[in-house]
C-alpha cells in the first residue's frame, strides 16, 4: 500500500499544475490538466488508481514520481547532472529534427548513442519524411517508426485550442518519451533520452522528471539532460546553416502550424 508523501500541504497552495498519468493497462500516456484553483495535496495523491507524475508549476516543495515520495531531481541542474553521468553503454536517443539533434550529438561522446525517430505529431507524412531525410546530411540514420498521426491526435484530444508550451505540448512530449523509454527496453539499451530539450520553447524540468517518471516504469535508466545549456540551441542554429538543414518554424503538428499561421496574418494587418 503506497504510503502518503510527505509535506501534504504544498509550499505554493493552488498552484498551477501539470499531471501526466502513465495508464497502467494502457500503452499510452494521458495527459491530465489540473485546476488551478485545486491545491497540488489533492493531485499528487499517491493512492490514485493511476500511476502519475505531477510538478506543480513555480515553488511547490513535492512533485511525486508514480506514487514515490518526493524527489531531490525536481528543480534540479540538469545540465551538471548530465556533466556528471558516467558515460559509457548504449544511448537510445529520441531525436525530433536534425536541426536539434546538430545541437546535440557531439555531447554525447562516450556513449554508444543510437537515433530513435518517433515523432508522430508532425501533421503531414510528407513532413514526417522531408524531416527524416535531413538527418544524412549529420551522419545518421535513425532508427524510424513508421508514421502514425493518429496516435498523437488521440493524446491531444480535448487539448487542441491550448497554447503554444501548454497542456497539448506537455502529452505530446510524454507520449514520444514513453515509446522511447518502451523502444529502449525493447532494444537493450541501458539509457534513453530526447534531444527534446535544446529548444529554449520546451519544459527541461517536465521532459526531464518525465524521463525519471518512465525509468521507474520500464527499468531503462533515464539520462538527465538540458541539452540548451552550453551554447546548445545556438550551436544547433550555426550548424543547420551551415548544412542546409531543413529548419521548420513549427514544432510540426496542425494546431501549432495553425497559431503560427494565425500570428503572421495578424502582424501583416496590423502594418
Amino acid at each position: 500500500m503506497p504510503t502518503k508523501p510527505q509535506n501534504s500541504t504544498p509550499a505554493n497552495k493552488g498552484a498551477s499544475c501539470r499531471c501526466v498519468f502513465f495508464s497502467r493497462t494502457g500503452q499510452y500516456p494521458k495527459y491530465s490538466p489540473c485546476a488551478a484553483s485545486k491545491p497540488a495535496a489533492a493531485i499528487c495523491n499517491p493512492s490514485s488508481p493511476a500511476r502519475h507524475y505531477c510538478h506543480c508549476e513555480g515553488t511547490c516543495a513535492r512533485g511525486n514520481l508514480l506514487h514515490g515520495a518526493c524527489k531531490a531531481t525536481v528543480n534540479a541542474n540538469y545540465n551538471k547532472l548530465f556533466s556528471e553521468y558516467p558515460r559509457g553503454g548504449k544511448l537510445l536517443l529520441h531525436v525530433c529534427c536534425a536541426p536539434c539533434s546538430a545541437g546535440v550529438v557531439h555531447r554525447l561522446r562516450g556513449f554508444d548513442a543510437i537515433p530513435y525517430y518517433y515523432n508522430p505529431n508532425m501533421d503531414t507524412a510528407e513532413e514526417y519524411e522531408l524531416r527524416y531525410a535531413q538527418f544524412c546530411k549529420l551522419g545518421l540514420k535513425p532508427v524510424k517508426e513508421i508514421y502514425s498521426h493518429a496516435e498523437f491526435l488521440r493524446v491531444a484530444d480535448k487539448l487542441e485550442n491550448e497554447p503554444e508550451g501548454g497542456a497539448r505540448c506537455r502529452a505530446c512530449i510524454a507520449l514520444r518519451l514513453e515509446r522511447t523509454a518502451q523502444k529502449a527496453k525493447e532494444l537493450g539499451a541501458d539509457l534513453f533520452c530526447s534531444t527534446l530539450s535544446v529548444s529554449p520553447h520546451k519544459d527541461a524540468e517536465f521532459i526531464n522528471q518525465t524521463g525519471f517518471a518512465l525509468e521507474k516504469k520500464y527499468g531503462v535508466k533515464y539520462l538527465p539532460n538540458d541539452f540548451k545549456k552550453e551554447n546548445g540551441f545556438a550551436v544547433s542554429t550555426r550548424l543547420s546553416k551551415e548544412l542546409g538543414l531543413y529548419r521548420q518554424n513549427y514544432c510540426g503538428c496542425e494546431f501549432a502550424k495553425a497559431i503560427k499561421h494565425e500570428i503572421a496574418s495578424s502582424r501583416c494587418s496590423s502594418q
